[in-house]
């Protein structure tokens, strides 16, 4: 599914497709700092702040400049937390469902919506869940679906290739990747994120 929200790109140049990603990106970034600073009723330094530390962060320019889709999902993160948060379960649920968009991120909001115990969240992400997995099925077949697999366990389990480089990443795995041996990292990751 997500190469059909994506197609309309394909129809434009690549300049005018990357000029489109980018106008995309830098409007959903511009929502998710406004929500975040109305949300969070942050005073106008702690907002200042915040637009700082934003538009400073090499991540967020490496998105913007690469044309990638992160942004996307850190709308679908920033609307499912808050949607926890004040206990608007269909909400929760469609935009945990929504973060399927990368799905390697997807077991978090679930792991959430589960402690917390919002079952009709649950029920609705896994609706969603469906509908969007039954798209993908339709529009790259079982064998497309078993190639991204198969490219998702590849980039989990070697140190680098095709563009996924852990030492130019800024998190706490990439970290670990680049500084422990690879074979040990993995778990060195998972024991400092559990506690």
């Amino acid at each position: 599914f997500t190469a059909l929200v994506l197609m309309p790109l394909a129809w434009l140049p690549f300049s005018g497709a990357f000029a489109v990603m980018t106008l995309v990106n830098v409007g959903l970034l511009s929502v998710v700092l406004l929500f975040l600073s109305r949300k969070l009723g942050l005073g106008k330094d702690q907002s200042t702040w915040l637009l700082l530390s934003t538009f400073c962060n090499f991540g967020v320019h490496s998105v913007l400049l690469g044309g990638q889709t992160s942004i996307v999902v850190l709308s679908c993160v920033t609307a499912f937390m808050f949607a926890v948060c004040t206990r608007k379960q269909s909400a929760a649920g469609f935009w945990s469902g929504c973060i399927f968009f990368k799905p390697q991120l997807l077991v978090v909001p679930f792991i959430v919506i589960a402690f917390k115990k919002l079952w009709k969240a649950l029920f609705v992400a896994c609706l969603v869940l469906m509908v969007l997995g039954s798209i993908s099925i339709f529009i790259v077949g079982l064998p497309g679906i078993t190639s991204y697999l198969r490219l998702l366990r590849f980039y989990g389990t070697t140190e680098s290739g095709f563009g996924s480089y852990p030492q130019y990443m800024h998190n706490l795995r990439a970290l670990l990747q680049y500084y422990a041996p690879f074979s040990y990292a993995r778990y060195a990751w998972v024991a400092l994120i559990i506690p």
